[in-house]
């Protein structure tokens, strides 16, 4: 029996709780409250599986393989290949993320 998960649908921001979700971390940001917020909404886990992402973002931008990217982050090559399936997408979170962070592009001796 072939069992698949059903796709994930964009998350609803537009609902109450994610337009509150949205204010607390504008506010956070504007405030350098960030890391308190963060401390009090995530577990260790989350954060480390958070984290764990963001580096591999970092690391895939750069052109990073994937093996290295499994080793250095602990994340399975599904996630990885996740994160960079996500950064295709132009329009996406972490391409924009990764093009502000960079607006060059990466440059190995900088």
């Amino acid at each position: 029996m072939n069992y698949r998960k059903p796709k994930r649908d964009l998350t609803k921001w537009d609902t109450i709780k994610g337009e509150m979700l949205l204010e607390a971390f504008s506010i956070a940001e504007q405030n350098s409250l960030m890391k308190l917020l963060l401390d009090d909404l995530l577990s260790d886990r989350d954060f480390n599986q958070l984290a764990a992402r963001i580096y591999a973002m970092h690391l895939i931008f750069r052109g990073t393989p994937y093996s290295h990217i499994q080793n250095e982050t602990g994340l399975s090559s599904k996630t990885i290949a996740r994160v960079s399936k996500k950064m295709d997408q132009k329009d996406g979170g972490f391409d924009q993320i990764m093009r502000k962070l960079y607006p060059r592009g990466y440059r190995y001796f900088d």
